[in-house]
Protein backbone atom coordinates (compact mmCIF):
# COMPACT_ATOMS: atom_id res chain seq x y z
CA UNK A 1 0.00 0.00 0.00
CA UNK A 2 2.97 2.30 0.60
CA UNK A 3 5.69 2.09 -2.04
CA UNK A 4 9.04 0.67 -1.02
CA UNK A 5 10.89 3.90 -1.92
CA UNK A 6 8.61 5.83 0.43
CA UNK A 7 9.25 3.32 3.21
CA UNK A 8 12.99 3.68 2.60
CA UNK A 9 12.69 7.46 2.99
CA UNK A 10 11.10 6.84 6.40
CA UNK A 11 14.49 5.38 7.43
CA UNK A 12 16.08 8.80 6.92
CA UNK A 13 13.81 10.40 9.51
CA UNK A 14 16.00 9.68 12.57
CA UNK A 15 18.94 11.58 11.10
CA UNK A 16 16.68 14.42 9.93
CA UNK A 17 15.09 14.60 13.38
CA UNK A 18 18.50 14.74 15.02
CA UNK A 19 19.47 17.51 12.60
CA UNK A 20 16.30 19.40 13.51
CA UNK A 21 17.00 19.04 17.22
CA UNK A 22 20.61 20.23 16.78
CA UNK A 23 19.65 22.89 14.20
CA UNK A 24 22.02 21.28 11.68
CA UNK A 25 21.44 20.44 8.05
CA UNK A 26 21.92 16.84 6.92
CA UNK A 27 23.84 16.20 3.72
CA UNK A 28 22.33 14.26 0.86
CA UNK A 29 25.15 11.72 1.26
CA UNK A 30 24.12 11.06 4.87
CA UNK A 31 20.49 10.68 3.80
CA UNK A 32 21.49 8.43 0.91
CA UNK A 33 23.32 6.07 3.27
CA UNK A 34 20.53 6.05 5.85
CA UNK A 35 17.69 5.52 3.38
CA UNK A 36 19.61 2.97 1.27
CA UNK A 37 18.57 4.77 -1.91
CA UNK A 38 20.79 5.77 -4.81
CA UNK A 39 21.58 9.43 -5.38
CA UNK A 40 19.27 9.80 -8.36
CA UNK A 41 16.21 8.33 -6.63
CA UNK A 42 16.86 10.29 -3.47
CA UNK A 43 17.33 13.54 -5.42
CA UNK A 44 13.84 13.27 -6.93
CA UNK A 45 12.33 12.52 -3.52
CA UNK A 46 14.16 15.36 -1.75
CA UNK A 47 13.11 17.81 -4.47
CA UNK A 48 9.45 16.90 -3.97
CA UNK A 49 9.75 17.21 -0.19
CA UNK A 50 11.38 20.64 -0.55
CA UNK A 51 8.81 21.88 -3.09
CA UNK A 52 5.92 20.95 -0.80
CA UNK A 53 7.53 22.56 2.24
CA UNK A 54 8.24 19.42 4.24
CA UNK A 55 12.00 19.95 3.97
CA UNK A 56 14.12 23.00 3.34
CA UNK A 57 17.45 22.87 1.58
CA UNK A 58 20.60 24.93 1.64
CA UNK A 59 23.03 24.82 -1.28
CA UNK A 60 26.33 26.58 -1.84
CA UNK A 61 28.64 27.93 0.80
CA UNK A 62 29.93 25.94 3.75
CA UNK A 63 26.54 24.71 4.93
CA UNK A 64 24.74 22.36 2.57
CA UNK A 65 21.98 19.91 3.17
CA UNK A 66 18.42 19.37 4.27
CA UNK A 67 16.35 19.93 7.36
CA UNK A 68 12.68 19.66 8.26
CA UNK A 69 11.04 22.97 7.42
CA UNK A 70 8.86 22.87 10.52
CA UNK A 71 8.55 21.01 13.78
CA UNK A 72 8.46 17.26 13.03
CA UNK A 73 5.58 16.95 15.50
CA UNK A 74 3.47 18.75 12.86
CA UNK A 75 4.60 16.70 9.85
CA UNK A 76 2.56 13.55 9.36
CA UNK A 77 3.38 10.36 7.50
CA UNK A 78 0.20 10.70 5.46
CA UNK A 79 1.38 14.08 4.17
CA UNK A 80 4.68 12.55 3.10
CA UNK A 81 3.03 9.57 1.42
CA UNK A 82 0.65 11.85 -0.48
CA UNK A 83 3.57 14.09 -1.51
CA UNK A 84 5.63 11.19 -2.84
CA UNK A 85 2.89 8.94 -4.22
CA UNK A 86 -0.14 11.13 -4.71
CA UNK A 87 -3.57 10.35 -3.34
CA UNK A 88 -4.27 6.70 -3.85
CA UNK A 89 -7.57 5.70 -5.33
CA UNK A 90 -8.87 3.07 -7.66
CA UNK A 91 -12.08 2.63 -9.56
CA UNK A 92 -12.32 -1.15 -9.72
CA UNK A 93 -10.74 -4.34 -8.43
CA UNK A 94 -9.28 -4.90 -11.90
CA UNK A 95 -6.82 -2.05 -11.25
CA UNK A 96 -5.33 -4.01 -8.37
CA UNK A 97 -6.19 -7.60 -9.28
CA UNK A 98 -5.57 -7.61 -13.04
CA UNK A 99 -7.00 -11.06 -13.70
CA UNK A 100 -10.44 -10.30 -12.22
CA UNK A 101 -13.26 -10.76 -14.71
CA UNK A 102 -16.18 -9.19 -12.94
CA UNK A 103 -19.62 -8.02 -14.01
CA UNK A 104 -20.77 -6.55 -10.68
CA UNK A 105 -20.86 -2.78 -10.31
CA UNK A 106 -18.05 -1.70 -7.96
CA UNK A 107 -20.34 0.18 -5.58
CA UNK A 108 -22.29 -3.07 -5.09
CA UNK A 109 -19.23 -5.33 -4.72
CA UNK A 110 -18.19 -6.48 -1.25
CA UNK A 111 -14.60 -7.21 -2.36
CA UNK A 112 -14.18 -3.73 -3.81
CA UNK A 113 -15.67 -2.27 -0.64
CA UNK A 114 -13.24 -4.23 1.54
CA UNK A 115 -10.16 -3.29 -0.49
CA UNK A 116 -11.20 0.36 -0.78
CA UNK A 117 -11.94 0.45 2.96
CA UNK A 118 -8.51 -1.01 3.77
CA UNK A 119 -6.78 1.59 1.60
CA UNK A 120 -8.70 4.40 3.27
CA UNK A 121 -7.99 3.03 6.76
CA UNK A 122 -4.24 2.87 6.12
CA UNK A 123 -4.01 6.40 4.76
CA UNK A 124 -6.25 7.83 7.46
CA UNK A 125 -4.04 6.25 10.13
CA UNK A 126 -0.87 7.57 8.49
CA UNK A 127 -2.35 11.06 8.67
CA UNK A 128 -2.34 10.74 12.48
CA UNK A 129 1.30 9.67 12.94
CA UNK A 130 3.82 12.47 13.15
CA UNK A 131 7.40 12.06 11.99
CA UNK A 132 8.49 12.77 15.56
CA UNK A 133 6.30 9.99 17.01
CA UNK A 134 7.30 7.56 14.27
CA UNK A 135 10.99 8.04 15.03
CA UNK A 136 10.67 8.07 18.80
CA UNK A 137 8.44 4.98 19.00
CA UNK A 138 9.53 2.89 16.02
CA UNK A 139 13.08 3.77 15.06
CA UNK A 140 14.85 3.68 18.41
CA UNK A 141 16.77 0.74 19.81
CA UNK A 142 14.72 -1.34 22.25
Amino acid sequence: MVLSTTRMVFHSFPILLKGWELNQHVTSKELEERASLNERSLSVILTRLVRTGILRSVTGGKIRGYMFSRDPRTIYLGEIVETLEGVRSFNSCREILGSVKCVIKCDECMIYGAINGAYNDVYNKLKLISVYDYVKYNMTEK
